[in-house]
């Protein structure tokens, strides 16, 4: 179950990410759910009782049936933002991760393998430069991206 409570005046969760370019490093994977315009980085909840790292490789895992490997923790975001009017409250602790496997660079998309969310999200490579049209969210993260400022973790607070 993952770390997450609700109140009548908004929602809080933490959740674990990750930034996975391709060989090149001109394109980064994100996460698009079909219902709203911008897109994410990949990952979910964390659960109780589970690091940010192995949220993040069990998610990649659940969601696309890759297993990856975690370098370091590029940004830690106090992240407030509205969905379907409601206030969130989340904390996201975002990743540089890589493939294990090699051949997974040779993909453009990804389709899910969870069922229930087949044909309402998908996972694709786009350009590092192009970031801002795709409405990447946290918006926070497309200047870490695009300076691929990953020696370092950064901490941001990100009210959208």
């Amino acid at each position: 179950m993952d770390l997450r409570f609700k109140t009548e005046e908004f929602d809080f969760g933490m959740r674990a990410s990750v930034v996975i370019l391709d060989e090149k490093k001109e394109k980064v994977l994100v996460h698009h759910s079909l219902k709203y315009k911008h897109h994410a980085l990949p990952g979910g909840g964390i659960e109780g009782s589970e690091t940010s790292i192995e949220a993040a490789k069990r998610e990649l895992e659940e969601e696309i049936g890759v297993e990856i490997e975690i370098q370091n923790c590029i940004a830690v975001i106090e992240n407030f933002f509205e969905r379907d009017e409601k206030a969130i409250h989340e904390v996201q602790f975002v990743h540089l991760a890589k493939f294990k496997n090699p051949e997974m660079y040779k993909k453009v998309t990804f389709k899910p393998i969870e069922e229930h969310k087949k044909g309402k999200i998908e996972f694709l490579f786009i350009p590092i430069d192009k970031l801002e049209e795709y409405y990447l969210k946290p918006d926070c993260m497309i200047e870490i991206i695009q300076k691929q400022k990953f020696n370092e973790t950064t901490h941001v607070i990100n009210k959208d």
